[in-house]
């Protein structure tokens, strides 16, 4: 799995959810990531490639909420093969 294909999963995860972006920071942050509201946003949009923690750590939170709202967890994780 590369990053930018982890990155496009997360997208697809976060439209999926419905989530505004603070609710998706907001998740993001309970997980215990540490970057801020802005750089999730360039993320979540295609603009900035976040390091592998913290692109795990909003898969999770996204997967998550998708999980809770029996909705399919489609954000990747660093070590999913993508398949």
């Amino acid at each position: 799995m590369n990053g930018f294909q982890q990155q496009q999963s997360a997208q697809a995860a976060y439209l999926l959810s419905g989530l505004d972006l603070l609710d998706a920071w907001l998740a993001y942050y309970g997980t215990g990531g540490q970057l801020s509201e802005m750089d999730i946003d360039a993320y979540l949009h295609g603009l900035w490639l976040l390091p592998v923690l913290q692109r795990d750590l909003i898969a999770s939170a996204l997967n998550e909420y998708l999980s809770t709202h029996d909705l399919p967890e489609l954000a990747f994780y660093s070590d999913s093969s993508g398949e």
